[in-house]
């Protein structure tokens, strides 16, 4: 350390490390006290890992950046305990440790601004917690927050009937509107549509009554004779069969093959099991009956064996036939899973059952899109709850046990609904956690860092609950680096791209998908 001396005395000392930067004139005794000058100085523009100074923290944010992205590029082909030398936000420049930081300071401190429009007002949102606040508190012309509150309600009842839709429908019909509306006989009534009653008697359904006639029964019509079946042992032809009687013009020269067409076209039928004799097989050859015989000129008959197969010592060819068809069997249960089983036309029971269930579910469907839950709205009618069976009224929601939520005056039904199924108690699926307003869930589903709501597949169901179908999302893919000449925030400008966007937001009404 040299000595500086003026007038004969010592007055200090001067450090042999200067500051690298041409306008620094500050030194050091060591260099790692002068690479922590630069690392700390404001002034400085330093990167410590690199050990690299930088004129701009434009250009060691690039700096650092790049590295990032080349490691990211080539990661695949570095050893396997390769470590990358920057984890850096390309937004702000700050580093991390891991990616898994550096991931929750993006999304919680870069989000960017949504582009929602309200779809009454058209006021316009950055943040979806935004638009749901403004609806929430009335601030819209066009929906009321009423409305709103009506509608969050609605998405609630609607997903808990959707949880068992069978169950719901069965307490509908079993309801007494449903039973004048189809007109089905109340339990315990006798009806019988005749004038009797006023004598005391009673009387059957005109289904039930019974005579002599109907006791001994009729046999079932069966045809006179079959005209493709030869009736005599002699091998020639029945005189009401169809060949015999010539309704259609014989081939020339074939006169006496009729009973051997009769046959092969017996064994073209698909309910043939006879097997194929050598006679049957003699008729091949014949042209005009190519579309029975085979390319070897044999006759083609069907079996029920799955394969076709060919005697190489006769002019025989066997085609198999399937026994079911193809639709009969397990595939059209899986590709029509909708269906519904066909019914016999003789059936009226089933006929009036399946006619009933069509009206129950269009009814049903009709039901959904109002609130027949709500005593204040004008759909309400009492008798829908009101089961006939046990002649109490009937929580119709299938979440409610049918044999604690018996009540027996409508007033009791009514604080039952008001107090259990209009009050909606917001709690987010993934995290259990609470909330008081669908506003403060929203916030919570738009910018939660430790809850994985995000990433489950409820989630969309959920946002359109709490927002009562007025909002709805889409998730995007996130860069693993977004371009740092959008990225940056200079001096408090606003950058091109001013955040991550993982999801994107917009509104809509409750009635689109």
């Amino acid at each position: 350390m040299a000595a500086l001396r003026g007038s004969g005395q010592e007055v200090g000392t001067v450090k042999p490390i200067k500051c690298t930067y041409s306008k620094c004139m500050k030194r050091f005794d060591t260099i790692e006290e002068m690479q922590g000058h630069k690392t700390y100085a404001d002034e400085h523009d330093y990167c410590k890992k690199c050990d690299i100074d930088f004129p701009d923290w434009e250009a060691l944010h690039q700096h650092k950046v790049t590295k990032m992205d080349t490691f990211f590029r080539n990661r695949f082909d570095l050893p396997a305990n390769t470590h990358p030398e920057h984890i850096t936000c390309e937004f702000c420049g700050q580093d991390f440790r891991s990616f898994g930081g550096r991931k929750a300071h993006r999304a919680q401190m870069h989000p960017a601004d949504q582009d929602i429009r309200c779809s009454g007002c058209d006021a316009l949102f950055v943040r979806a917690a935004n638009f749901i606040s403004h609806l929430e508190h009335g601030e819209c012309p066009e929906i009321t927050a009423t409305e709103f509150r009506y509608s969050v309600v609605h998405k609630y009842i609607i997903n808990e009937i959707d949880n068992d839709l069978g169950e719901f429908n069965s307490r509908l019909l079993a309801s007494k509107s449903n039973y004048a509306q189809f007109d089905i006989e109340m339990p315990g009534s006798i009806t019988d549509g005749s004038e009797d009653q006023e004598d005391g008697g009673v009387n059957l359904n005109l289904l039930d009554q019974e005579h002599e006639e109907q006791k001994t029964g009729y046999p079932a019509l069966n045809p006179q004779f079959d005209l493709l079946t030869e009736e005599t042992s002699k091998g020639t032809e029945s005189q009401h069969s169809r060949a015999a009687c010539g309704t259609w013009p014989r081939l020339p020269g074939q006169e006496n093959r009729s009973s051997r067409v009769i046959q092969s076209l017996r064994s073209l039928s698909i309910r043939s099991d006879a097997s194929v004799t050598a006679s049957n097989a003699s008729i091949a050859g014949s042209e005009d009956m190519s579309d029975v015989t085979s390319r070897r000129g044999g006759l083609k008959v069907h079996t029920d064996d799955e394969d076709t197969a060919s005697d190489c010592g006769s002019d025989v060819t066997v085609v198999s036939k399937h026994p079911n068809p193809p639709w009969a069997g397990e595939t059209s249960k899986v590709l029509f899973k909708s269906a519904k089983s066909a019914i016999s036309p003789g059936d009226y029971a089933a006929i009036i059952k399946r006619k009933e269930e069509e009206i129950l579910e269009y009814n049903c469907m009709k039901l959904l899109k109002t609130r027949f839950y709500d005593p204040t709205d004008k759909e309400y009618d009492i008798d829908r709850f009101f089961n006939v069976l046990l002649e109490r009224y009937c929580c119709p929601f299938p979440q409610c046990d049918i044999n604690e939520c018996q009540y027996e005056t409508p007033e009791e039904l009514k604080w039952h609904l008001e107090n259990r199924h209009l009050v909606r108690h917001l709690v987010c699926p993934t995290c259990s956690k609470r909330f008081s307003s669908p506003t403060a869930q929203v916030s919570h589903m738009e910018s939660a860092i430790k809850c994985r709501i995000k990433d489950s597949d409820e989630y969309f169901k959920v946002l359109d609950r709490i927002s009562g179908g007025f909002l709805k999302a889409k998730k995007l893919d996130v860069p693993a680096i977004i371009k740092t000449q959008q990225a940056m925030v200079v001096a408090g400008k606003r950058a091109r791209a001013n955040g991550v966007m993982a999801m994107l937001f917009k509104a809509k009404n409750p009635d689109e998908n």
